[in-house]
């Protein structure tokens, strides 16, 4: 594995492991909210108690979209075709992957989509 490579894995890694650290703490936000759950009379408080709800549900869901991205891209590095466009199969362009080391496509594709 190049240098560069190693260091977008540990990158990578690394993010991997912060985000796992905040999916947990989601997932603690959501259990607590779901066992909340009172029935209130006062409607203000039943709202705000679901907009929190569904504020941590999004969270969370953004949270493992990224996980998923993540564990994509190691996968693409262990199996020798990272920064191959998934689409066209033609290198990604390094700026695309230095903004983003998860991306799947080339610019041209990413267009096209």
């Amino acid at each position: 594995m190049s240098d560069n490579l190693s260091e977008i894995k540990k990158k990578l890694l690394k993010e991997k492991e912060e985000i796992e650290l905040v999916l947990k703490e989601l997932q603690t936000k959501n259990t607590v909210l779901n066992e909340s759950e009172e029935i209130t009379s006062e409607v203000s408080d039943a709202a705000e108690h679901y907009e929190e709800k569904d504020l941590a549900f999004s969270q969370t869901e953004f949270v493992k979209k990224r996980l998923e991205q993540i564990d994509n891209a190691l996968d693409r590095i262990e199996k020798g075709i990272y920064g191959v466009c998934l689409k066209c199969q033609k290198q990604i362009e390094p700026a695309r992957l230095q903004i983003d080391p998860t991306i799947e496509t080339c610019r041209f594709c990413s267009s096209k989509s």
